[in-house]
């Protein structure tokens, strides 16, 4: 549902009150307010939202003309990625704070399916990603709009399907109780995307290959050491 500002605070008509349910505050990186994704009860139970961003006082404005987007909850995601850790992209902020408060970290881009941006990609450079999608045509397009995205930057993708009702979203599934050890096992036995694969791989060799030029410098040092001990190289060379 998507309704005009004017429609949104035209109380001539007691349907058209709306009443705010929750704020999403988006910040940078510092944790410094930049916008925020208002959710509404409008007439019969309708859900609408807004968006909106924080002047350098901190005041709150309607719109987003010429305002940087960010990602939800971002100081977190960064920390998250930097312990290595599996991050869960979904398309909802409820879904996020739902996740991180059973300790998944999770992160979402505002405005709803298909606004993903560029500039989001160069957060998640070698982290591990595990999209979600909401449960219908969007949200798989979503789904696969991140996935191009990242496909390159990433160390690994993986797209999982929860059993859910149509336009049903990860908060449903954790509502009809199940639990974090489920959704790991679903995430363990999904397979990555295959260009992810080959990234990783590619990162494997390039660790192999600097353990190896080290161990090869060890040896040279050891070998050309001062010292007038004999040198054992292997269990039958000196």
């Amino acid at each position: 549902m998507n309704l005009s500002l004017k429609e949104l605070y035209n109380n001539n008509t007691k349907d058209n009150k709306l009443k705010e349910i929750a704020r999403y505050i988006y910040t940078d990186e510092n944790g410094v307010k930049k916008h925020a994704t208002i959710r509404y009860i409008v007439s019969k139970g309708n859900k609408t939202f807004k968006q909106g961003y924080y002047d350098k006082n901190g005041n709150f404005h309607f719109g987003m003309k010429g305002q940087k987007i960010y990602l939800y909850r971002l100081p977190e995601l960064i920390e998250d990625i930097a312990q290595d850790r599996e991050i869960f992209l979904v398309e909802g902020e409820k879904d996020v704070d739902n996740l991180r408060k059973l300790g998944i970290p999770a992160t979402t881009s505002p405005m709803g399916a298909g606004k993903w941006r560029a500039e989001f990609n160069k957060y998640f450079e070698n982290a591990k990603i595990v999209i979600i999608p909401d449960n219908d045509e969007p949200g798989q397009k979503h789904a696969e709009l991140i996935i191009s995205n990242l496909i390159n930057v990433a160390f690994s993708i993986k797209l999982i399907k929860l059993d859910v009702k149509e336009k049903g979203v990860v908060s449903d599934w954790l509502e009809a109780r199940h639990t974090i050890t489920e959704l790991y096992t679903i995430v363990t036995n999904t397979p990555t995307y295959s260009k992810s694969k080959e990234i990783e791989q590619k990162i494997r060799n390039e660790n192999d290959k600097r353990i190896f030029q080290n161990e090869i410098e060890n040896i040279r040092n050891y070998i050309y050491s001062e010292d007038d001990k004999p040198k054992i190289l292997h269990d039958n060379v000196i």
